[in-house]
């Protein structure tokens, strides 16, 4: 409802689903895409202590033929495990 209590209604007539999602999709605009590389394979490690271990890994990955697009990093790269902040000796070419 709008401030003032009116309420707009707009119907889609389809007649199949994926009219409907087309139909929304000219009346409301379509998402963009996310990057190519969120699509892909993501590994998530616990106690990366450095850089060098970090890219150790990645070089793993490589040699085995893993696919892998994102590398994600617990708590350890921060600053005494500070929230926000990026502990730059350890890790120091983001």
């Amino acid at each position: 409802l709008s401030e003032g209590g009116g309420m707009d209604v707009v119907l889609l007539g389809g007649p199949g689903d994926e009219d409907v999602v087309r139909q929304l999709g000219a009346l409301t605009g379509t998402p963009p895409l996310p990057p190519l590389w969120s699509l892909g394979y993501h590994q998530s490690h616990w106690n990366v202590k450095s850089q060098p271990q970090l890219e150790g890994i990645d070089a793993n990955a490589d040699r085995l033929g893993w696919p892998l697009d994102g590398l994600w990093l617990d708590i350890e790269h921060a600053q005494a495990k500070r929230y926000f902040t990026w502990d730059g000796a350890a890790f120091p070419d983001p």
